[in-house]
């Protein structure tokens, strides 16, 4: 067995280079980390065949203090740490080996000494960072010197994002970080098959279904510069308790339902800057009423029901829990005015574009006429996947 003392990760330049840092920039360094070393927390829970609760309730822990690092917002839900975040010496005489099991604890140690408010935790979280990414950077870490080898490349390539991330967001937000949380530089070598394999992990699902499918969508997203919608983010560190207890099917089942929520917010108001974008025109589609002056009867009555199931829809939102009969009924008005404005433009035919210019509509008729049943058809069936979720 190796102990943790003999790859002691020791680096004087490093150490005074961080306790230069300011509060603000040091603890988001530390953060950047813990995504990173976050990888080895879904390779372990993706894996198959075996996945039972126990380790669910692990992993969640660490999915959570990934959301509260990534959206920096206050939350009813306050990590309990088994472990609570301790200096890296406390460790040093442990003894392990090198499995991806034992990688998957420094990875949780990280994301702990990470989601501290102790800035003495925020080094540590750089030194867990290292020790649950060397697993990677070599195939036999049975042994004393490979396990050194590894947590010291490891080592090398933590800091130098460490480094990379302090000088970024000295111009920028943490909460504006939108770059790869990799460099493409990082992966040489042998360690570039092992990330692989590791990655291959949580690419595939065991066989009872998608259970991690959104995990998966979330971390890839952090990987590669391209984070998914953060309000959304925001909603998941709110589910409650109860759910994240039950498994992670009960978990995904509650993310897909504030999923479907949050697209028809999304649509909702995509429609809604579509009527606001027609303001220029004095009367006609999209003024501060419901138009008054559009004589063709067909087209006002399409428009006019359109505007009050938009307006219904927007009160409906506030509510927590809208009743699905309320829901359906909206809905039911939706794809009426749809159904009349498409009509009317079928009649129109060429006609159509003119008469919504003789109307007041802008030069940009033909395109408002193109985007308006789109915007209207992606609300339509962004509310038509969220019923099922209502009662």
């Amino acid at each position: 067995m190796i102990q943790l003392g003999e790859i002691y990760l020791e680096d004087h330049a490093a150490e005074k280079w961080f306790s230069n840092l300011d509060n603000r920039i040091a603890e988001q360094v530390a953060s950047l980390a813990a995504l990173r070393a976050f990888l080895v927390t879904l390779a372990i829970a993706t894996r198959e065949p075996q996945f039972d609760l126990i380790h669910w309730r692990e992993t969640h822990a660490d999915i959570r203090l990934v959301l509260l690092i990534v959206n920096k917002i206050y939350s009813p839900w306050r990590a309990t740490f088994s472990t609570p975040p301790t200096a890296f010496q406390r460790f040093s005489e442990v003894e392990l080996d090198l499995t991806l099991e034992v990688q998957s604890k420094f990875a949780t140690f990280c994301l702990e000494n990470a989601s501290s408010a102790e800035r003495e935790h925020w080094y540590e979280a750089l030194k867990f960072c290292a020790l649950a990414l060397a697993k990677l950077s070599s195939s036999d870490s049975s042994g004393t010197r490979q396990a050194q080898e590894a947590a010291a490349l490891a080592w090398s390539r933590v800091i130098e994002h460490a480094q990379e991330d302090a000088t970024d967001l000295k111009t920028r937000e943490f909460t504006e970080v939108a770059a790869p949380l990799f460099s493409e530089d990082w992966l040489s070598g042998e360690l570039t098959n092992l990330w692989k394999f590791a990655i291959a992990r949580y690419e595939g699902d065991p066989p009872e279904g998608s259970r991690f499918q959104y995990w998966r969508d979330w971390y890839r997203g952090l990987l590669t510069g391209e984070p998914l919608d953060w309000d959304l983010q925001r909603r998941l560190v709110l589910i409650d308790d109860t759910i994240w207890d039950k498994g992670p099917e009960s978990v995904a089942d509650e993310i897909e339902q504030i999923r479907a929520r949050r697209q028809v917010e999304i649509a909702c108001a995509n429609l809604k800057d579509s009527l606001k974008a027609q303001t220029t025109a004095r009367h006609g589609i999209g003024g501060n009423n419901p138009p008054e002056s559009i004589h063709d009867e067909l087209l006002s009555g399409a428009v006019t029901l359109i505007w009050e199931a938009e307006k219904e829809l927007s009160t409906a939102l506030e509510a927590e829990n809208p009743s699905r009969v309320w829901i359906e009924t909206i809905l039911a008005k939706f794809k009426s005015g749809l159904a009349s404005f498409l009509r009317w433009c079928a009649n129109k035919g060429d006609l159509a574009v003119d008469t919504l210019i003789k109307w007041g509509i802008p030069a940009t008729g033909a395109g408002y006429a193109a985007k308006y049943p789109e915007k209207l058809e992606a609300l339509i069936d962004a509310l038509e996947r969220w019923l099922p979720f209502l009662h």
